[in-house]
């Protein structure tokens, strides 16, 4: 959210994001529109286990989510460049922490990540 945004508009955007992350949304949107929920407690709403029972092979992809070993490359954004713009950020902290100064790493992954996105 952008610091100029008054901050009323900031306060309900606030509340739209609570709002939309309750368990209870969270069912409904994934019944309505097949992406994953953001709140794995959803999963356990009335309205997801009723699909669920009604359309097993729904199942499939949320178990294979669930039983996925996490790594950069399925943790997080997974479209276009997020997951090895992921990495080379990993890589940047590393460097600082053997001791490269924060702006030379920072420079080094704005070269990088402008490879990988172009």
């Amino acid at each position: 959210m952008m610091a100029d945004i008054p901050e009323e508009v900031q306060e309900a955007a606030w509340e739209f994001v609570k709002y939309t992350v309750q368990p209870d949304v969270q069912a409904e949107w994934s019944a309505a529109t097949g992406y994953f929920p953001v709140h794995t407690a959803a999963y356990n709403e009335p309205v997801l286990e009723e699909l669920y029972e009604e359309f097993p092979q729904f199942l499939t992809s949320v178990e294979q989510l669930q039983n996925t070993t996490p790594s950069p490359a399925t943790q997080g954004a997974l479209m276009d460049a997020f997951p090895e713009v992921r990495e080379q950020i990993m890589i940047s902290l590393e460097r600082m922490h053997e001791g490269m100064s924060a702006e030379d790493a920072l420079n080094e992954l704005e070269s990088e990540i402008n490879t990988i996105i172009n």
